[in-house]
């Protein structure tokens, strides 16, 4: 990282404090909150901190949302993967969704034609469970609806696709669009 205008790594934490060794070996200890707002501080080299799915929030869904994207989530995890998430171990991935034969593309494309929507949809739905994890297929509507008014009333008040010109739907269809119009299956 970057501090006090030079590189340094982080070789301890103690509470609040940080042990930091700059490049010429010698050793500093800040407080973590100073070294974050100090000028110039910057993470040179690392990963990026994960994402976590909101705690409890999907257990206050209606429970056809969260089937609905569990199911996606499977087909997801076999795309990124090759396997589902529930595969027994040993076993090998399906033809044409093994990662040490085929690139992430060509898995989308198989993946599409199985379930019979658009390669874009399935990207589109990998992106955001990379991103948000299941938490990110969520139709903000269907959490907004239940919480203003209850449970029961949720699958009434979801707004449908808007038709367009063809009587196509004029979005990427919603996890709930899906469970609805029954075109997601296990």
């Amino acid at each position: 990282m970057m501090y006090d205008g030079g590189e340094h790594q982080v070789v301890a934490l103690a509470g609040t404090s940080v042990r930091l060794r700059s490049a010429g070996g010698a050793d500093t200890v800040v407080l973590a909150a100073y070294l974050m707002a100090s000028p110039g501080f910057a993470v040179v080299d690392g990963a990026s901190a994960p994402t976590v799915e909101p705690f409890g929030l999907l257990d206050a869904l209606p429970d056809a949302v969260i089937d609905a994207a569990r199911v996606w989530e499977r087909h997801v995890v076999e795309v990124q993967t090759g396997l589902p998430p529930d595969a027994v171990v040993g076993v090998g991935p399906r033809p044409g969704y093994d990662p040490d034969t085929t690139t992430v593309m060509p898995r989308d494309e198989v993946k599409a034609a199985e379930l019979g929507i658009m390669e874009r949809t399935v990207q589109l739905r990998r992106a955001s469970y990379i991103r948000q994890g299941v938490w990110g297929w969520v139709d903000e509507s269907a959490v907004w609806a239940w919480w203003a008014c209850g449970r029961d009333q949720v699958g009434n008040r979801a707004p449908r696709p808007a038709e367009g010109a063809r009587g196509r739907p004029t979005r990427t269809p919603t996890v709930q669009d899906m469970a609805r119009s029954g075109t997601m299956t296990a």
